[in-house]
C-alpha cells in the first residue's frame, strides 16, 4: 500500500473517559493499528503517558463530558490537529448502585449528566463536521443494563437505555454518520449502597437469565448503521 493511501485509510479517533479501563485500551489498541486518537479524561497522567509512546499520532485532553467549555475545546483542538474527526466514542460513564430510597439527587442526576447529556452534546459538536464530509462513526458505549436493569441499578440503567433509544432517534434520519450501541460485559468497581450488597448477587443471576430472552444480534451486542 502507497504511503498516500495509508495516510487516506488513517482513521481519528476522539474517545472519551480514555484514563482508564476500557476507553484507555481501546485507545491502546487504535493506536497500534495505526490511527490517531484523540483521549479526553478528567485526569492526564496514564493518557499522556500512552500519548508520548505515540508521537504525532496521539494527543491527551482535559475532558469533563459535563463542561460545555472543554467539549468544546477536545472537539476543536481534535479538528485542529487531525483535520476533522472520524470516530467519535462516547465512553464516559459513571455508576452508582443502590435503592432508589437511598441515592441522593445529586448522584443520580450526575449519572445522567455523564451517561446521557454528556454523549449527547458531544454527538451534536461533531456531527456538523460528519456530515461535511459525509462519512464518520459515532459510538455510544451502553451496557447491557439499559436492557434489563437490577433493582440496586436503577437510575443507571435509566441512563443507558436513554442513551439507546436516543442512538436510534438521532440517527435514523442523519446519514453522515453511522451509530453503534454497543451493551458489553465490562467488569466495574461502582459506589455501592447497603442494599446493594444484600441484593446484588441474587439479582446479578436473574438479570442473566431475564438476558436469555432477548434476541441478540451480533454478538453480546449491536450496531445499527444509517446509510451515508
Amino acid at each position: 500500500m502507497s504511503q498516500e493511501n495509508k495516510n487516506r485509510n488513517t482513521k481519528t479517533w476522539l474517545i472519551t473517559g480514555a484514563s482508564s479501563g476500557l476507553g484507555y485500551a481501546l485507545a491502546k489498541y487504535v493506536l497500534e493499528k495505526g490511527d490517531r486518537v484523540v483521549m479526553g479524561a478528567r485526569t492526564l497522567d496514564s493518557m499522556a503517558a500512552l500519548a508520548e509512546r505515540h508521537p504525532g499520532r496521539a494527543l491527551a485532553v482535559r475532558l469533563d463530558v459535563t463542561n460545555a467549555e472543554q467539549r468544546v475545546a477536545a472537539v476543536r483542538e481534535t479538528e485542529g490537529c487531525f483535520e476533522g474527526i472520524d470516530v467519535l466514542v462516547n465512553n464516559a460513564g459513571i455508576d452508582f448502585l443502590g435503592a432508589i430510597e437511598e441515592q441522593d439527587e445529586r448522584d443520580y442526576r450526575a449519572q445522567f449528566e455523564v451517561n446521557f447529556f454528556g454523549a449527547v452534546a458531544l454527538l451534536r459538536l461533531v456531527l456538523p463536521g460528519m456530515r461535511g464530509r459525509k462519512q464518520g462513526t459515532i459510538i455510544n458505549m451502553s451496557s447491557m443494563d439499559g436492557i434489563a436493569s437490577l433493582p440496586v441499578n436503577g437510575y443507571y440503567s435509566a441512563s443507558k437505555f436513554a442513551s439507546r433509544r436516543f442512538d436510534g432517534v438521532a440517527m435514523a434520519r442523519d446519514r453522515a454518520a453511522r451509530s453503534a450501541c454497543l451493551p458489553r460485559r465490562t467488569r466495574l468497581l461502582p459506589h455501592r449502597s447497603r442494599a446493594a450488597d444484600q441484593v446484588l448477587g441474587e439479582n446479578h443471576r436473574r438479570l442473566q437469565r431475564n438476558l436469555g430472552r432477548f434476541p441478540r444480534r451480533g454478538g453480546e451486542g449491536h450496531a445499527r448503521h444509517v446509510p451515508r
